[in-house]
């Protein structure tokens, strides 16, 4: 199906009225009727084959009546005298045929110009073959077209396939350079399938080098099955160049924009934007762009785009699609959230196969889906920047199909922020985690169908945004955040930083979920508390002889009376520093307080906390430290040591005395556990 760049140019043969409207190469007694006539059809002079030529209109409108292509050539420019430029349409009552054949190896310029309204099967046509706008037969070709000033493809139909409502490339290689504004609008192509000369498979290609204004509104490929409302290739599609380019109101059957069985890249520095395209056929699939193979895109923007299937892009094969994001920009896929519509889908693969494509977020800038992706059955990972799944808790932002979804990476260096759902058969997270909070208990779900892997997941790098509750505000069941079937990893070196947030995760209430509870909840709610106040009374005052602890109660017995000392010097505190049995180490201040006892019998001096012995008068001069903790979960065993400190409620350890008074280990804390009290007795013996 040769290089049928339905270039909706229908520039088909171009015959013309009998006033002298073309002029030959600037030569200004070499002008003639109509522009095919210019090539020695209808009566004109031709001009020498296979050399350059320029054609220049002299009239704001060329009509065109001939039926014949124009001959060969190497190199053809099209432009006009006219301010405004000049027209060319067909004459009334005729239906003119291709403007031209060349050679394998042409170029094209038009200049100023609007070709409209030509009902052709073909308009532009290279060597044999067929196409609506441009097309270039089995031999491969290279043809090149370029557009000065303002060049614009207006209301051209082709009749005699249904792909490529703008554009076909189907075997050579076509390069377009857009250097003035090239506008492709209203074109369309009606016919079936094509079904003319064998395609060459992997050759194919289209180039556009956008350096202006580029613009595709409105084209439509509209037969059965049609394909590419504005551009169909073969093999490859290239953008680039500093645009902008617009797609906007494109249709087909599949791919409303863009269709290639091939490669695309969509990577100028020049801003692209698809808007309002759709594929409309019963089970339409990429309403924008349907990718054959590897499809690259970089700041692209979808609006409104909408298929059955992947309405802002759907990928048929086992390539990739990455996505890059550059620096200090935010792209964001908006749109209802109902699938099909601006959304992102691949082909599910066959039975057992669950990764046809692999989704790569990409470049340090960020890229939110507030769309739902639930026709995502590939991989994803997350190689740089931020990607986010619903910008708001619970705004219906679904990633990832279920239940055959792939996998999901989170690279060092990027972040995955969830508002919405992500579902994957499996996650690691070597990256960020940022949970988003709404209002009730919305939030987003980390879903994963096997292992939720935490193990590289550092305690700076899990975040929660949005909407936070106050602790009296926290909701009773707290926010679940995540489900698994297995997890590899400890949440416990999370947990030591959240508990600065008053917050935990907690995954051993609710089998194979993490929820994020409040500490101040689980304090005053036994029914869901997880979370522990473990409270340290360590009395400031010990003895000098032979102490004994007393088997009843906490505290310690001299059979000398009066005999003790003070724990610390003036300027001197005490801290608790405690871990769990892996992760990170946190610190539990003491501070002092005094509780006048003494006793009056003189055998016995007691200094527990909230003794009730009758002999205890209401004056003396010992006292406790105390000091307490939220940060303690069931099921985790707590390694600590009490240290001197200096100053005062500080914690560095004293280097005067830098060894433990004293080490332990808590354990056996279960979730009906909301306090816990321990007191610490300093034992000296001499």
């Amino acid at each position: 199906m040769g290089l049928y760049f339905i270039f909706l140019v229908f520039f088909f043969g171009l015959g013309g009225a009998s006033a002298s409207n073309v002029q030959l190469d600037g030569d200004a007694s070499r002008v003639y009727p109509t522009i095919n006539g210019t090539y020695g059809h209808g009566g004109g002079v031709r001009a020498a084959n296979n050399g350059t030529h320029t054609f220049t209109l002299l009239n704001p409108v060329q009509s065109e009546t001939d039926i014949y292509p124009l001959a060969s050539f190497d190199s053809l420019t099209i432009n006009s005298a006219q301010t405004n430029g000049t027209t060319i349409q067909p004459a009334a009552g005729f239906s003119p045929n291709s403007l031209f054949s060349s050679l394998p190896t042409s170029a094209l310029t038009l200049s100023n110009v609007t070709i409209q309204n030509f009902t052709q099967p073909y308009i532009v046509r290279f060597a044999t073959g067929f196409a609506g706008a441009m097309y270039s037969g089995e031999a491969l070709q290279s043809v090149t077209l370029s557009g000065l000033g303002s060049v614009i493809f207006s209301g051209n139909t082709n009749t005699n396939c249904g792909n490529g409502g703008a554009i076909v490339v189907a075997t050579p290689t076509v390069t377009l350079n857009a250097v003035g504004t090239l506008t492709f609008v209203g074109n369309k192509s009606t016919g079936p399938l094509f079904s003319g000369p064998t395609v060459l498979p992997g050759v194919g290609d289209l180039t556009l080098n956008a350096n202006a204004v580029v613009t595709f509104t409105n084209n439509s490929a509209i037969g059965s099955g049609s394909e590419g409302g504005a551009i169909w290739t073969e093999n490859s599609f290239t953008l680039n160049g500093i645009g902008p380019v617009i797609f906007t109101g494109n249709i087909a059957g599949l791919g409303g924009a863009i269709y290639s069985n091939g490669n695309i890249a969509l990577q100028g520095s020049g801003q692209v934007t698809f808007a309002n395209n759709s594929a409309v056929n019963a089970g339409s699939k990429g309403g924008a762009i349907y990718c054959g193979g590897e499809l690259r895109l970089t700041d692209v923007l979808f609006s409104v785009n909408s298929a059955a299937s992947g309405g802002a892009v759907y990928m048929n094969g086992l390539q990739g699609f990455t996505f890059t994001v550059s620096s200090g920009k935010t792209i964001t896929l908006a749109g209802s959230t109902a699938s099909g519509n601006n959304d992102i889908a691949c082909n599910p693969g066959s039975a057992g196969d669950f990764a046809w494509s692999t989704f790569i977020n990409d470049g340090v800038g960020a890229l939110v889906l507030n769309t739902n992706n639930n026709s995502w059955f590939g991989n994803t990972t997350v190689t740089a920047g931020t990607l986010t799944v619903g910008d708001t808790a619970g705004n219906g932002a679904v990633w990832g199909s279920t239940p055959n979804g792939g996998t999901l990476t989170v690279n060092k260096g990027a972040t995955l922020t969830v508002g919405g759902t992500v579902n994957t058969q499996s996650a690691y997270l070597a990256g960020g985690w940022t949970i988003l909070l709404g209002n009730g208990a919305t939030c987003g779900l980390l879903n994963v169908a096997g292992t939720l892997d935490v193990s590289s997941l550092l305690p700076a790098n899990f975040q929660i945004r949005g909407t936070i509750p106050t602790a009296t505000n926290f909701p009773s069941n707290g926010y679940t955040v995540a489900k698994y079937t297995n997890l590899t990893g400890s949440l416990d070196s999370i947990n030591a930083s959240l508990r600065t947030q008053n917050f935990f995760l907690d995954n051993r209430a609710s089998p194979n979920s993490v929820i994020l509870r409040s500490m101040n909840y689980a304090l005053t709610s036994p029914t869901s508390a997880q979370a522990t106040l473990v409270t340290f009374v360590v009395p400031g005052i010990y003895f000098t002889h032979d102490q004994t602890k007393n088997s009843n109660t906490p505290t310690l017995q001299s059979s000398t009376p009066n005999d003790f000392r003070s724990l610390t010097n003036a300027g001197e505190g005490l801290m608790i520093q405690c871990a769990p049995a892996s992760g990170s180490l946190f610190n539990v201040i003491l501070t002092q307080n005094w509780v006048d006892s003494f006793q009056t019998d003189g055998s016995r001096v007691n200094v527990g906390v909230g003794d009730t012995d009758p002999n205890v008068a209401a004056f003396g001069n010992s006292f406790t430290w105390t000091g307490n903790s939220a940060a303690f979960l069931p099921g985790v065993t707590y390694n600590y040591s009490l240290y001197k400190t200096t100053p005062y409620q500080s914690t560095t350890i004293n280097p005067s005395s830098p060894a433990p008074l004293l080490t332990g280990t808590i354990s056996n804390l279960t979730p009906t556990n909301l306090a816990r009290t321990y007191q610490l007795q300093v034992l000296w013996t001499h």
